[in-house]
């Protein structure tokens, strides 16, 4: 009877352990979200493209931006808006994918997938062209239809 109540104990205490430690899966699992969050954060706000395809376009009297709210994005060109969806990124690539689900414009229905890669307020991405089906991979394969480099407004 000694023998059985200290086996109880025994695993009365393992199993109390155990229980103990359940609560670090939780946590685990809350990286990843805490990264895409970190990330998202790291995308919002007004970006003002300096840059498409080696195009300097500024030169050529073209203002075009980026502006992303939450996972909303508008592109906006010398002042109006020509192209709105949503926003999707995985931070977890390497360099991170960046795809845009377009709502309105020329392209609405489409999908346009793409990289990015962020540093301060300078972003760089490479987008496919819209509807294809295939990312590019890196920034210096010929597998996008658009490069561009922009600039965080403040």
């Amino acid at each position: 009877m000694k023998k059985t109540m200290t086996v109880l104990a025994l695993a009365a205490a393992l199993t109390s352990g155990v229980a103990a430690q359940t609560p670090a899966a939780p946590a685990a699992a809350a990286a990843p979200q805490d990264a895409m969050a970190k990330a998202l954060a790291s995308i919002q706000g007004t970006w003002l493209l300096t840059t498409v395809n080696d195009q300097d376009l500024a030169g050529q009297g073209v203002e075009m931006a980026l502006v992303i709210e939450g996972n909303k994005y508008k592109q906006v060109v010398n002042g109006s808006v020509d192209e709105t969806g949503t926003v999707k990124i995985d931070p977890s690539k390497k360099p991170m994918s960046f795809d845009l689900n377009i709502l309105e414009g020329d392209d609405a229905g489409k999908l346009q997938m793409g990289i990015i890669e962020i540093t301060g307020d300078v972003a760089k991405g490479l987008l496919g062209t819209p509807g294809t089906a295939t990312r590019p991979v890196d920034f210096d394969s010929n597998d996008g239809a658009i490069f561009f480099i922009a600039k965080r407004v403040k």
